[in-house]
């Protein structure tokens, strides 16, 4: 599994930045997760990226309606995941404390309104872990699931707002070692 690690605390006051390494204290219950199971007799994630492969081709309404009953088991799953996650990551980041994986995991449905691509279903499923779920505005964590080894275990901050943005780049440059070290190792 790829994974990226650099992230940044950003508490209630956006001016106040430090960089927090302790996200590597995530990786090994991070890469449990991908190996969680349902029950006795299935992989739940191995099961999520096959049905996600036979998305990929055949996204279509009908074939999704057909597989619709596999869907709502899968992410069923994948929520019962997240919310163990979430669970244990609280020991680490009390923000999370009664976060909701339904608040956390984005839907499939595309919204293909404007887009010139129209196929109607994501081909992964992903999770934004952090403080308000999908609408987080702050750091947070990411997890993604998709077929040909594209899955990924990110943290990190999503299109800050200018002046967020601006306090990130100081406190790098102030904080450039310790971020260094977080990157390369």
């Amino acid at each position: 599994i790829p994974y990226v690690f650099f992230f940044f605390l950003i508490n209630k006051s956006a001016r106040n930045l430090r960089l927090l390494p302790t996200a590597f204290n995530y990786f090994p219950y991070f890469c449990q997760i991908m190996k969680f199971t349902t029950d006795s007799t299935m992989n739940c994630n191995t099961e999520i990226l096959q049905f996600l492969d036979e998305l990929s081709r055949n996204n279509n309404r009908q074939w999704f309606n057909a597989n619709k009953e596999r869907y709502d088991y899968l992410r069923k799953a994948l929520l019962h995941n997240i919310q163990q996650l979430i669970e244990q990551m609280n020991a680490y980041d009390p923000s999370l404390q009664g976060l909701d994986a339904r608040d956390c995991v984005y839907r499939i449905y595309r919204d293909i309104r404007f887009s010139p691509n129209k196929l109607p279903y994501k081909t992964h499923f992903g999770a934004v872990i952090g403080r308000g779920g999908r609408k987080c505005l702050l750091s947070s964590y990411y997890i993604h699931l998709e077929p040909g080894n594209k899955s990924g275990i990110y943290g990190g901050i999503w299109c800050p707002e200018p002046n967020v943005l601006k306090a990130l780049r100081h406190a790098i440059d102030d904080n450039s070692d310790e971020f260094l070290e977080i990157i390369n190792n």
